[in-house]
Formats: C-alpha cells, sequence, structure tokens
C-alpha cells in the first residue's frame, strides 16, 4: 500500500463523520507528508520515526502547530497499522512539543487602556 493510497482510505472513513474543513485540513498534512516523502523516495513502509522527526523539524511552523501536526501524524500512522498497512507505527514514539505560550503579553493594561480610550475619540 502507498503513502497516497492510505491517505485516500484515511481521508475517505473520516469523510463520513468530521466536517469538510477537518477533511480540508487532514488533506494539506497528508499532501505535504506525501510530497516531503517523494522527493526522498521514501514510501509509506519506509517511514520511521526519524524521518517524521525531520519532517516536522524542517517545517517553519509555530510550537501550537507543530503539536497539533504531531498529534495528527500520530493518529494517522495508528489508523494505518490498525488497518494492516504497516506492521508498526512509525510515528508512535513521536514527541509532541508542548506549546508554551509566550512569557510577554503583547499588551500590558496599560497599553489596552490607551487603545481602548483612542477608539472612544
Amino acid at each position: 500500500m502507498t503513502l497516497l493510497e492510505a491517505q485516500s482510505v484515511f481521508l475517505s472513513l473520516r469523510a463520513k463523520r468530521l466536517s469538510r474543513h477537518t477533511i480540508r485540513k487532514y488533506r494539506i498534512h497528508l499532501r505535504q507528508l506525501a510530497g516531503w516523502a517523494e522527493a526522498r523516495s521514501l514510501s509509506l513502509a519506509d517511514l520511521r520515526l526519524v524521518h517524521l522527526e525531520t519532517f516536522l523539524a524542517e517545517r517553519a511552523i509555530s510550537q501550537n502547530t507543530a503539536s497539533k501536526e504531531a498529534q495528527f501524524y500520530r493518529g494517522f500512522f495508528r489508523f494505518c497499522r490498525k488497518r494492516g498497512f504497516l506492521e508498526a507505527s512509525p510515528a508512535e514514539d513521536l514527541e509532541v512539543p508542548r506549546f508554551r505560550p509566550p512569557a510577554k503579553r503583547p499588551y500590558t493594561q496599560e497599553d489596552i487602556a490607551r487603545i481602548l480610550f483612542a477608539c472612544e475619540q
């Protein structure tokens, strides 16, 4: 089974119970992974944990997005393993980056008060 075939099965089964926006997001994630894997001549069976870690590390995305995508890929590869497309999930041990909000808030209370005051003018 190829990555594109697994993607097709995954999306068709999920499409029945998820919104079209969620399916669109899943399709984008899987297309990005498929393009990355294809550029390196990696098939579904060839993908390993190190490949997924490299794939996620190379992307210029926020911590929060990386966390959400890592969770998605863990679910996708778990689906592939349960359906017999893979013997083991390469994403099983993929660590989900913890999202840490920035320490500094963009505006202080004083800044917010000035903004609100300016809006009233």
